[in-house]
């Protein structure tokens, strides 16, 4: 049996810039990119001992692209990609679309 495959995207540009969620609310500024890029490495190497894990390049302006549970749906070699509610988020479209297709 084969390893699970994860996706992941290293937090360079990872930020609450904006409110689209009762999460965000009162967060807006308040990210520690040094800690969110040592508790992104942790996870990564953590996964990576169980799964073969991937890794798609961070897109500028594009603050939530870590949360790439978000990206769509992978079904056998087939992606759905997500079409985001808020125009915050749709610049990740095209990104993840692209990873997947190549």
């Amino acid at each position: 049996m084969s390893q699970p495959r994860l996706l992941l995207c290293p937090p360079t540009h990872f930020g609450v810039d904006y409110v689209i969620n009762p999460w965000m609310a009162g967060q807006v500024g308040r990210v520690d990119a040094a800690r969110a890029q040592a508790q992104w490495e942790a996870l990564r190497e953590r996964l990576a001992s169980c799964a073969t894990v991937q890794t798609v390049a961070p897109g500028a302006g594009l603050p939530d692209m870590p949360f790439t549970a978000n990206a769509g749906l992978v079904h056998g070699d087939r992606f759905v990609p997500s079409r985001f509610r808020h125009a915050e988020r749709r610049g990740e479209e095209a990104l993840f679309s692209a990873w997947f297709a190549a």
